[in-house]
């Protein structure tokens, strides 16, 4: 070995050697990674479920599939009550819980015992699935989260079906005489989506009211609207038309155009 590595290799003989080189490390960069991607693989294609607060204290799901061991579990769309009054999620004691669940069979339901939703524990953990966390008054969900989903940013939850702790939404402020003071709102966003028709009139005007539950002010949420019977037309919320109970559009003279709106605050 020593009076082979001392000798000086022409090209012809090194060709060889770089060419196999070359070849083990292209085998092993194509093999490898196919181990690691065959596990990848397997969880791939889950949608996970939407779960969001029903009326009173009920929680309703879409379909969807979740991991539970490393195998994919199918749920069917529903709905599961819960039981009221249940006011403390905090962990590690869940003193009065309702934890939302799944077992290996699919089969979806809640209780207040973590013991029964975890259900026969293994040296790796809970046989079931958790979904969500939910903490109830006498009427209805007050708090919701979820331990295998990421529909939420760290931090956030879902307070009487509104998100809270918000950190990537900002208040501007009102001075319309200088640029943007960026205010972190903390407070529960909220989105309302709708049809409605112009009255005619000079100029022709839509008041939307049952808006609930409406914005904290008449200066905390923002509308737009689409004429869709006439494109050319503009229609909007002039400022007097940010009420603290309803919302008054504003478009062109005598006509009775329908349009879409969108009004979103906190």
């Amino acid at each position: 070995m020593k009076e082979f590595l001392s000798k000086n290799l022409s090209f012809r003989t090194t060709l060889p050697l770089v060419w196999g080189g070359a070849m083990l490390v292209v085998m092993a960069a194509a093999i490898i990674p196919n181990w690691t991607l065959k596990r990848a693989y397997a969880q791939a294609g889950l949608i996970q479920p939407t779960i969001s607060a029903g009326t009173g204290a009920t929680l309703v799901y879409t379909s969807g599939t979740v991991n539970i061991g490393g195998h994919a579990v199918a749920i069917s769309a529903s709905s599961t009550a819960l039981t009221s009054s249940e006011a403390s999620c905090l962990g590690p004691v869940y003193s009065a819980c309702n934890f939302l669940y799944v077992n290996p069979a699919g089969t979806v339901a809640a209780t207040t015992t973590f013991a029964t939703a975890c259900g026969a524990t293994t040296s790796t953990g809970c046989v079931n699935g958790l979904l969500a966390y939910a903490e109830t008054s006498s009427v209805a969900v007050s708090n919701l989260s979820y331990p295998l989903q990421n529909a939420l940013i760290p931090g956030q939850t879902i307070a009487n079906g509104a998100l809270t702790n918000v950190p990537n939404t900002y208040n501007c402020g009102t001075a319309s005489s200088v640029g943007c003071v960026p205010a972190n709102i903390t407070g529960s966003l909220k989105e309302f989506l709708g049809i409605a028709a112009l009255t005619s009139a000079a100029p022709s005007t839509a008041t939307v009211t049952g808006i609930s539950p409406f914005f904290t002010s008449s200066v905390t949420y923002i509308c737009t609207a689409q004429d869709v019977s006439t494109i050319a037309n503009n229609i909007g919320v002039l400022t007097a038309g940010y009420g603290s109970s309803t919302v008054v559009f504003t478009g062109p003279n005598s006509v009775n155009d329908t349009f879409r709106y969108r009004c979103a605050g906190y």
